[in-house]
């Protein structure tokens, strides 16, 4: 059977749209906290590769109501394709736009349901061919953070295991779409069992993301 020259420009071009995974983007590491600017309260992150945190489990306590904040290394094993000699440029850039998280709960509370994180808030950020950077985000957040702080409440005191899935979505310089590897964080939750750090004096606490995470990074500075 033949097929018409504007039917196999439409199935080249529905191909090419496809949202394949990429196995040359990948999250690489858990970048470790900064140290807080004793300024500002800011954390500032490296751009490129950053120092990891090997941890096999993190943990939050979710009585305080906020998202959970992780900053990752992604890697770009695509090369630099770029080609003086035939005017081509390179195409091998990856674009990161978004990420989706799908999560699995051990130990919860019966009944617990934990809707998937499709469309989080926008993010803009570029791996470079054979390069890396480093990307926020935010595994726990929206309707999976509030299902979860209900379970949490519902639990007591007691900690249970939230295994988060998360893919990065987004699309290379040649405009192919792709997601990346996935990857997976085991994140104890719990309500109410982290105090948080009280510093003496004159001093102010500041932390990288949040004192009731780990990994985080806090301090107790002079106050300016």
């Amino acid at each position: 059977m033949k097929l018409g020259i504007a039917t196999l420009l439409l199935a080249l071009g529905a191909l090419a749209g496809c949202n394949k995974t990429n196995a040359s983007i990948l999250i690489e590491e858990t970048c470790a906290p900064p140290k807080p600017d004793t300024t500002s309260g800011g954390c500032v992150w490296d751009s490129g590769t950053c120092s990891a945190t090997p941890l096999d489990t993190y943990w939050i306590d979710l009585s305080y109501g906020l998202k959970f904040f992780l900053g990752v290394q992604v890697d770009n094993q695509l090369t630099n394709n770029a080609d003086a000699t035939l005017g081509q440029v390179n195409t091998h850039d990856a674009f990161v736009d978004t990420y989706s998280v799908t999560y699995a709960t051990a130990g919860a509370p019966a009944g617990t349901s934990v809707p998937a994180i499709t469309a989080p808030p926008q993010i803009q950020n570029t791996v470079p061919a054979a390069g890396s950077a480093v990307i926020g985000i935010n595994p726990i957040d929206g309707d999976a953070l509030a299902a979860l702080m209900t379970a949490a409440q519902a639990a007591g005191g007691a900690s249970f295991r939230v295994i988060a899935t998360v893919k990065l979505h987004g699309y290379l310089g040649d405009g192919s779409s792709f997601q990346s590897e996935e990857r997976k964080y085991p994140i104890d939750v719990c309500w109410g069992c982290v105090a948080v750090p009280v510093c003496t004096g004159t001093k102010v606490l500041h932390s990288c993301p949040d004192p009731i995470q780990w990994p985080s990074n806090s301090s107790c500075d002079s106050s300016t």
